[in-house]
């Protein structure tokens, strides 16, 4: 019979279903929108990639600050509540005439609401209800997340095409969507503090508590000795987060301004794009136990390239065809996506979930994106002024954008292919120096003489035929 404990965990991974569910609909209103509301105030690719750039950069800082003291006062939940409560009221200022004719105001604002972003916080107490032994289904509750960002991004393009480009619904929106998510996580989601399940408790209390210590440096001990793999793992996650930054927060302006096309295109891309993520998601477990953490992010690789310098050939006649390009998209994040939050509940210690999850998205989500936003955007303007031609209508500086992440990250591609041959090489005539060695060690060191009757002899036997040979 199931015990209480265990009924109630499992309650709440529905209800955590579909918070995600329900969390995804107030940014699908706003998060890729944002950019071309910037463009709608005529703001330039240079100040669009500042504002979408910084606001990462800033998150960066501020997300791990709110993991830590998530873990500090053991409930993520109350961490949750506040920032995205204040976080959602801040943009509301968008709505004033003054700030939406100012770039200085508009860049003050998206600070102010990156500032209490804490993405990692949910992530880390679903995390902590799945228990260490069922973290690979992490996939499957954060795919409901992936449902409704691509359904919510279409309606939002065809309703935004409605309102013929009037960005105030989309405000208002992803305010009162947030309040919904923030009255459903108080009211239903339990505060989740210590151990998560029973098991784990009872883990606890057998093995005690020094002794998942002792596991734990051990691991932090193997994961030393791997640093350079640690290293390239992080640095493309950088990398990664840049290139998904750079399309995500200047794309739907090249669909818009030089594509010429609608808003609803805009959301069916993003459709496309989650209609593969909800596959990786559902089977990510599978994937993960099948190809592992590195090929994960490898096929990520693979995909971006040929995804970029399809944009390149795009025409306002062939604009539509962009919708089957952005099924790389969705390969890319979903395999990046699953990998990065695995192998860092692996990395992460007892109690400090929250603190690796934060900083994890701030390497991918932040610094990445934001790295990427901003080199983006300012490449764009760059390329446009030395055309003598004005704001987004420069068809070759996109291109020009494009043609360089495709290079960037086919340099990046070859680097990781040729240092994972490298690695295994290495690992596998390490195993069997090692074997080869035991072997030599034991031939050597056992020693069979040819009148014992026994396969195995002691090697203490001749020691003994030379004590009795003295008396």
């Amino acid at each position: 019979m199931m015990s209480t404990v265990e009924s109630e965990r499992k309650k709440t991974i529905v209800w955590l279903k579909f918070l995600y569910l329900w969390q995804a609909v107030g940014p699908s209103s706003w998060g890729r929108f944002a950019s071309l509301y910037y463009d709608s105030v005529n703001l330039t690719p240079a100040q669009i990639g500042l504002i979408t750039g910084c606001m990462p950069m800033v998150r960066a800082i501020v997300m791990p600050l709110w993991g830590i003291v998530a873990d500090r006062i053991s409930t993520k939940k109350r961490v949750a509540l506040s920032t995205q409560l204040i976080g959602a009221s801040s943009l509301l200022l968008l709505l004033l005439p003054t700030v939406s004719h100012s770039f200085f105001y508009i860049w003050l604002v998206s600070i102010m609401s990156a500032c209490f972003a804490s993405a990692g916080v949910l992530d880390a107490f679903t995390l902590t209800v799945l228990g260490f032994k069922e973290k690979s289904r992490f996939g499957e509750i954060r795919m409901w997340s992936a449902v409704s960002w691509g359904i919510c991004n279409f309606v939002m393009g065809y309703v935004t095409d409605l309102m013929n480009g009037n960005f105030i619904v989309n405000i208002i929106l992803f305010f009162v969507c947030t309040m919904i998510s923030t009255l459903i996580l108080a009211l239903i989601i339990p505060d989740n503090k210590g151990t998560p399940n029973k098991e784990e408790e009872d883990e606890v209390s057998l093995r005690g508590t020094d002794q998942i210590e002792t596991d734990y440096q051990m691991k932090t001990t193997t994961n030393i000795r791997h640093g350079i793999s640690l290293a390239i793992f992080f640095f493309e996650l950088f990398i990664i987060g840049a290139g998904m930054g750079l399309v995500e927060r200047l794309l739907f302006v090249y669909i818009v301004e030089v594509l010429g096309g609608s808003y609803t295109l805009c959301g069916l891309t993003v459709l496309a794009t989650v209609s593969v993520e909800i596959f990786i998601f559902q089977y990510s477990k599978f994937l993960l136990d099948l190809l592992g953490h590195e090929i994960c992010f490898l096929l990520a690789l693979a995909c971006y390239v040929p995804r970029v310098l399809g944009y390149t050939l795009l025409t306002k006649n062939t604009r539509h065809w962009i919708i089957l390009i952005e099924v790389a998209h969705g390969i890319t994040f979903g395999f990046m996506f699953s990998a990065a939050v695995d192998k860092t509940a692996d990395l992460a210690p007892p109690g400090r979930e929250a603190t690796f999850q934060t900083i994890q998205n701030a390497c991918r989500g932040c610094l990445g994106a934001g790295t990427g936003a901003i080199l983006g955007g300012w490449y764009w303007q760059y390329v446009c002024n030395h055309r003598g031609k004005h704001r987004q209508n420069c068809r070759s500086g996109a291109i020009k954008l494009f043609r360089l992440a495709a290079a960037i990250f086919s340099t990046v591609l070859i680097v990781h292919l040729f240092v994972s041959l490298n690695f295994r090489l290495y690992h596998s005539c390490r195993r069997l120096y090692i074997h080869f060695n035991k072997e030599r060690q034991r031939r050597t060191s056992v020693v069979v003489p040819d009148d014992d009757a026994s396969p195995l002899a002691s090697p203490l036997l001749p020691l003994i035929a030379n004590d009795e040979g003295e008396e």
